[in-house]
């Protein structure tokens, strides 16, 4: 069984009668790059900062380790933006803050060339791009050496090279160093290239938390064959998949059964004399799927 790292059961946040955070219970297993996906107001900030412990919870409980969870134990964050001294160079930065959270020359050096920030390091941090500002905030992170990394945000702003360069980060330290992340974001098909795990919140309320295999097979996939003799076609179809699996559409066949194979229906339909113009795979989007979700 997969170890849970982290845990929240009946987490409440309350600003006198307002609950910005409502019984909310989630787990988050060891490796998982976990996603918290909900609109604006939702919650999401507030219960990353009570998980962080920069923000007193109401009531319920979190766990780290099937255990109390000891404020900033093993966990790096970097919750709206990323701190640092813009005055200084990437690698004062690292020195400063390796006197917070520790560190020698050779740590120091190894993260920020982990990060790609080395060949940069004497360049004042307030003129990099944002990117690279939320690379430095990462290694500055990187320095108590965390197990768990709590991320508010990470592409907010960014171009897309820039959300590049932080989606290969984190995969890199997750495959490669098996972080466990915990990652807000309103960008959620980018989010989707890389969360494993994924919880809803809405207007506070956890609405759903789901696997990203899970969310696959949820997220209505289907399979689009353009042919030139439709009844035929889908014929021999019904007599290699679930009849209920096709369905004749107004100029395509849609298939919702065993779609992985479309090289082999390909080859089936061509053999027994069917044109087959394209194929298209498509599925619900992970943005189209949370909005049905939240507006059910």
């Amino acid at each position: 069984m997969e170890n849970a790292l982290l845990q929240t059961k009946n987490l409440t946040k309350k600003y006198g009668s307002f609950k910005a955070v409502d019984d909310v219970s989630l787990t988050i297993h060891e490796g998982d790059i976990y996603g918290l996906i909900g609109k604006n107001g939702a919650g999401k900030t507030t219960l990353m900062r009570m998980i962080l412990g920069n923000c007193i919870k109401t009531s319920g409980e979190i766990l780290y380790n099937n255990d109390v969870l000891e404020h900033g134990r093993n966990i790096g964050s970097i919750i709206e933006s990323p701190p640092f001294y813009s005055a200084c160079t990437a690698l004062e930065n690292m020195r400063r803050f390796a006197i917070l959270f520790g560190g020698d020359e050779n740590r120091i050096q190894q993260i920020l060339q982990y990060v790609g920030l080395w060949e940069v390091k004497d360049k004042h941090a307030g003129k990099f791009s944002l990117g690279m500002k939320q690379r430095l905030g990462i290694g500055i992170a990187l320095l108590g050496n965390p197990r768990f990394m709590v991320l508010d945000e990470p592409t907010n702003g960014l171009d897309p090279a820039g959300i590049n360069e932080i989606r290969e980060l984190i995969t890199k330290l997750n495959r490669e160093k098996g972080m466990t992340f915990f990652i807000s974001s309103h960008m959620l098909d980018e989010l989707a290239r890389v969360a494993t795990k994924f919880s809803i919140l809405n207007r506070g309320r956890l609405v759903e938390e789901i696997s990203a295999k899970e969310l696959n097979e949820k997220c209505n996939k289907r399979l689009e064959i353009y042919v030139d003799d439709m009844q035929k076609a889908a014929k021999i179809l019904k007599a290699h998949v679930d009849e209920s699996a096709v369905q004749i559409k107004d100029d395509f066949i849609m298939l919702t059964s065993d779609i992985e194979n479309s090289a082999a229906f390909n080859r089936l339909l061509y053999e027994n004399g069917i044109a087959v113009s394209r194929l298209e795979l498509k599925a619900e989007t992970l943005e189209q799927y949370f909005f049905r979700k939240v507006n059910a």
